[in-house]
């Protein structure tokens, strides 16, 4: 079920990053597969001055030089932080 969520979630944001560059370049109607409803409503949430705001202070975290060591990558593998806990107390003893 974790599977799932992780990717469900993943297309979601998909998704709406793609209607929201379908607004955001002028093109008309709806994209597909969206219900008007839904999109009309999305509109105005993505034109408040707050979510707005929201997304550069989030775009700018993700893209943070993080002082020359560059974007920060998520590369612990399928290790749990527990398990990489354990083993660095292992190794230093």
């Amino acid at each position: 079920r974790k599977a799932f969520d992780k990717e469900a979630a993943k297309q979601y944001s998909r998704h709406m990053n793609a209607w929201k560059m379908h607004w955001k370049r002028g093109k008309k109607g709806k994209p597909r597969g969206l219900d008007m409803g839904i999109y009309e409503k999305l509109i105005p949430y993505w034109k408040n001055p707050d979510t707005e705001k929201t997304s550069i202070t989030n775009s700018c975290n993700r893209m943070s030089d993080r002082d020359g060591k560059g974007s920060y990558v998520h590369n612990g593998g399928s290790t749990s932080h527990i398990s990489t806990v354990d083993q660095m107390t292992k190794e230093s003893g």
